[in-house]
């Protein structure tokens, strides 16, 4: 008898027997990410496309992506705490999770939360870094540089005279910025050529 017994029908020809392709991973976390869309609002819009994803599967897709990303961000980590140059700044940037703990701290305890850029030249590449959180810049760089390979010279660091940028716990060759003076000597050009064409010829060298 064939009675409980369970026949599965081939899929046709060119359909994959993964239920979710790479490239539906991919642009979920874009849209995501990159879009800045939330969850719910996703989830509506695939509705509307007649293909239901409801918000936790969008989750667990775009952690997929995470997962398969991760040794390629590794890697680049570990290429960029060996460079030579370093970029680095912050921004601020809302976090709602820590926005919610603030209200439980003291107001003391409580800390601002940016995204912080760090920019890389190691050899022939550029490598781009961002953290977000409650550290500034010259915190993450220290994290970063603490996995730099023994015997390097110190890389040299450009970042603006923000004390922040520079906390100093591993070394680096300063170099500070000076592209928010430039820009005020840009701006009064017109009106004084030759004095600001001497300042910015000194800062071109």
């Amino acid at each position: 008898s064939a009675c409980l017994e369970r026949f599965t029908a081939p899929m046709p020809a060119g359909v994959r027997p993964e239920k979710y392709d790479a490239t539906c991973d991919v642009s979920l976390a874009i849209a995501k990410y990159g879009a800045s869309l939330p969850w719910y609002r996703l989830a509506r819009m695939q509705e509307s496309f007649g293909v239901p994803m409801p918000e936790s599967v969008q989750f667990e897709r775009c952690e997929a992506v995470a997962d398969s990303a991760l040794p390629v961000f590794l890697h680049l980590r570990r290429m960029a705490a060996d460079g030579e140059v370093v970029y680095s700044d912050d921004t601020r940037v809302k976090i709602l999770s820590c926005l919610k703990e603030n209200e439980e701290l003291e107001e003391e305890e409580r800390r601002a939360t940016q995204t912080s850029g760090i920019v890389v030249k190691a050899g022939s590449h550029w490598i781009a870094l961002y953290a977000n959180g409650r550290r500034h810049a010259g915190e993450n760089l220290d994290e970063l540089l603490k996995k730099r390979s023994a015997g390097l010279e110190a890389p040299i660091q450009m970042a603006d005279a923000l004390a922040a940028n520079w906390s100093g716990e591993e070394e680096t060759i300063e170099a500070k910025c000076l592209a928010h003076a430039r820009r005020k000597f840009i701006e009064i050009e017109r009106a004084f050529p030759g004095e600001c064409g001497r300042v910015l010829d000194a800062i071109a060298k």
